[in-house]
């Protein structure tokens, strides 16, 4: 049986900086009339379009920017700044952030491996901006805030599961090659970020050229290290099948009966569970809310849902042994 590539890549996002023609980059116009003004322009746009949440840094708790960060919706950076606006869709795969490093950044994400999907889904509202704002380009070359972003404007991304390729310490190899290739290999929340429990983010490390090359380019390096991950889940799967086996059950075991639980314990533990159902080796009903549990857990979302259980521990135990019934 052929392990599935949606056990190895998890998700997917399109990410597109845009920035106004006549105005300083963010940086130059911090807490700055000209910074009100262009939160004034999008978030009126958005209001008469209808469909996404207009929400303001200014309104929100810390807990609310942080579970809005740990959702992947908005970015740190943003969340530090009073005049910065997120504007969410109603199903929260497209969310546009303003005044974040560059005045506009919009994003797409799915799930599973659909960067074509994803730049489908995101592109008729970048065609919507551009008629609506003048944006400071020439023909389709876009002026970023970061070089780096200049050309397309554009980031893809997909969020991997690399369990096998940790454990037999091929991982190293893995990011060299990306960097010869002009791939960044990431931690789940970006740049600066660890990988938490395997999970990695790939993508482009250069935005010029057409956007059809660079999803090119991004989804064969993908595909590439989805064939050597899967090749190394089979053979750790035929030399250490028990130890795998007792090692993941254990994970499983603690999951669905322990009292207290902290983060870290939690995603690694997760992690395991996840690899053991990607190898055959457990059995679970959903399998893929594995990857959505890994979000609610965090500690500024788990407030939201763990009804005002003020010990955080105790909350993502009984947060994590209910969602294991359905799982």
């Amino acid at each position: 049986m052929k392990i599935s590539d949606t056990q190895v890549a998890v998700s997917t996002r399109i990410r597109l900086a845009r920035n106004f023609d006549g105005y300083f980059f963010p940086s130059m116009i911090s807490r700055s009339n000209q910074e009100r003004e262009i939160g004034a322009f999008t978030s009126d746009l958005f209001y008469k379009l209808g469909g996404y949440e207009v929400i303001s840094m200014k309104n929100l708790s810390i807990d609310e920017k942080n579970s809005l960060i740990e959702r992947y919706l908005i970015s740190k950076n943003l969340a530090n700044n009073p005049y910065g606006l997120v504007c969410v869709s109603k199903n929260n795969e497209i969310s546009v952030m303003v005044n974040e490093e560059d005045h506009i950044r919009e994003q797409c994400i799915l799930s599973g491996f659909d960067l074509k999907g994803a730049v489908e889904k995101i592109m008729p509202l970048d065609n919507l901006l551009n008629r609506n704002f003048r944006f400071a380009k020439e023909n389709d070359f876009y002026y970023t805030a970061c070089p780096s972003n200049l050309g397309t404007g554009m980031r893809a991304s997909v969020m991997l599961f690399l369990p096998a390729l940790v454990y037999t310490d091929k991982i190293a190899k893995i990011m060299e090659d990306a960097k010869s290739e002009g791939i960044t290999f990431r931690g789940a929340f970006g740049e600066g970020s660890l990988a938490e429990g395997f999970w990695y983010q790939v993508s482009n490390s250069r935005t010029l050229g057409s956007v059809s090359n660079l999803i090119e380019k991004v989804s064969n390096f993908v595909l590439s290290v989805c064939d050597e991950e899967n090749d190394e889940r089979y053979r750790l799967l035929s030399d250490f099948e028990h130890e795998i086996k007792d090692e993941c059950m254990r994970a499983y075991g603690i999951l669905t009966n322990c009292h207290l639980l902290s983060y870290k314990e939690c995603i690694n533990l997760i992690a395991k569970v996840k690899f053991a159902s990607s190898v055959g080796v457990l059995e679970l009903k959903n399998p893929s809310a594995l990857d959505d549990l890994i979000v609610t857990v965090r500690p500024a979302t788990l407030k939201f849902i763990s009804d005002n259980e003020e010990n955080e521990y105790i909350a993502r135990a009984n947060y994590v042994k209910s969602a294991f019934k359905i799982i």
